[in-house]
């Protein structure tokens, strides 16, 4: 049946269930790629090849199984395999294999609206944010940077891709599917960081003193361990499960150990949501407690706020990782006297490239924005921005309906809405849209809660 999971009702092929047919198709296209890599054959069609066979793999397998491998796995980069460099495809900008990845994904995702009804009726409950991509897709025609502006879009579809399936999944299944895939993520990611660091030696780098990075980098790290520790912590609670309470206090600790400031207090704020929400005074204060001292001890954390940033006056005294400084210059620049509709996705990458880079601007943040809502404002315009804050306050007005007592899947619907708000929280001081791997968590979450109805069924009399 069309529209459907598949695996249990998805058209056979060849005899074979759409499984295993999967599984064949990407064994295929991996002995295939690594026969062709370095041959005489052209790069795009290697890259093209790759994609193709990546995206028929990822469709045969179906919802459910794909949902679980993008949850699984979202938590590890496929960037440090050629050392974060962008050498595919320079001709074009450039991309590494993670953008291959961001690439499939969207691929399959195109394909799954044109073939999977379900998937299609679950996205379309979201219709601001369709409106928010479909107006940031609309200004590839007058932005500056294209190939940055594509990038960013495909990263912007991710999120939402992920609460299409997620709801569709959950709705056949529960959500047991999703919650299993993201603690085996959380768990592949912490093995795959601590055997990374292994092998290289290096903990930490001259560019990050002190700061653990995984296999990832301080900040993707952070962010996703604190989007990972949020709903563990909520399972752990609702399922009193003393293996979840050790999970959570593992990703806590990693968190933490990034020194990812943004992070922390994401984390922090969507721990006191979520206490908050549940009405447990007690544990909101023992929170917000833990959480001071956390800040006030680890030196990374506090000690590193109060630092020096060139040029900032009178907030000099404040070390926000050049952040206070790029953020003016982006008010300044960009926002200032700009259209309503903004310069175009992807055109800040491009300014700030220029204005940065040629300098020798360093600390890792020369070419990002750093703050989601002024990069939509001068990108996108008052009008985009306005959009994207409609689309995420819609999403915090649905899971806020099922946080009352009796509403169907309130544990979930409290688990995702502090989710949202860490999301909303991490996004005033970092790329949260460009780290897809971060965005995608509280979406997925959201997906799961608000697959249930939305009042309880009736018993019959």
């Amino acid at each position: 049946m069309r529209g459907s999971l598949a695996g249990e009702s998805w058209p056979t092929i060849l005899g074979f269930r759409p499984r295993f047919a999967g599984s064949a198709a990407a064994t295929a296209t991996i002995v295939a790629a690594s026969i062709l890599y370095g041959t005489a054959v052209p790069e795009i069609w290697r890259v093209a090849f790759a994609v193709i066979g990546a995206t028929a793999a990822g469709l045969l397998v179906g919802s459910d199984v794909l949902l679980q491998l993008i949850l699984a796995t979202a938590g590890v980069s496929l960037a440090p395999v050629t050392g974060g460099e962008k050498g595919l495809l320079p001709e074009l900008g450039g991309v590494n294999l993670e953008g291959l990845r961001v690439l499939t994904l969207v691929s399959i995702g195109a394909i799954l609206c044109l073939w999977n009804s379900s998937l299609r009726s679950a996205l379309l409950t979201r219709k601001a944010y369709l409106t928010f991509l479909a107006m940031a897709g609309l200004s590839l025609l007058w932005t500056t940077s294209r190939f940055d502006g594509l990038r960013l879009l495909f990263k912007l579809w991710i999120p939402l891709f992920g609460y299409g399936l997620a709801m569709e999944v959950s709705r056949a299944k529960g959500p047991q599917p999703v919650r299993a895939a993201m603690v085996a993520g959380a768990l592949i990611s912490g093995v795959v960081g601590v055997l990374w660091r292994a092998m290289t030696g290096e903990w930490s780098s001259a560019e990050w003193p002190g700061r653990y990075q995984g296999a990832l980098g301080p900040s993707t790290l952070g962010l996703y361990s604190s989007a990972m520790a949020l709903p563990i912590y909520g399972w752990a609670r609702t399922q009193r499960s003393w293996k979840l309470y050790l999970l959570f206090a593992a990703l806590a600790v990693q968190t933490v150990s990034t020194g990812t400031r943004i992070a922390v207090l994401a984390l922090g704020g969507g721990l006191l949501a979520l206490e908050l929400t549940g009405g447990a005074r007690l544990r909101s204060a023992l929170v917000a407690g833990a959480g001071l001292a956390l800040w006030l001890l680890v030196p990374t954390l506090g000690a590193r706020t109060w630092g020096a940033d060139a040029g900032q006056g009178a907030l000099e005294s404040v070390n926000s990782s050049g952040r206070l400084l790029i953020w003016a210059d982006v008010w300044n620049g960009m926002v200032g006297g700009a259209d309503p509709w903004g310069h175009g996705i992807g055109s800040s990458t491009a300014y700030l490239t220029g204005r940065f880079n040629p300098t020798g601007f360093t600390g890792g943040v020369g070419m990002e924005v750093h703050n989601e809502y002024l990069r939509m404002l001068a990108e996108l315009g008052p009008i985009g921005l306005g959009l994207f804050l409609l689309a995420c306050a819609g999403v915090v007005r649905d899971l806020a309906r099922r946080c009352r007592k009796a509403a169907p899947g309130q544990a979930e619907a409290i688990i995702a809405l502090s989710s949202v708000l860490a999301f909303l929280v991490a996004s005033a001081t970092d790329n949260t849209l460009t780290f897809y791997s971060y965005s995608l968590v509280p979406w997925a979450l959201a997906g799961v809660a608000l697959s249930l109805p939305a009042t309880p069924r009736s018993r019959p009399a």
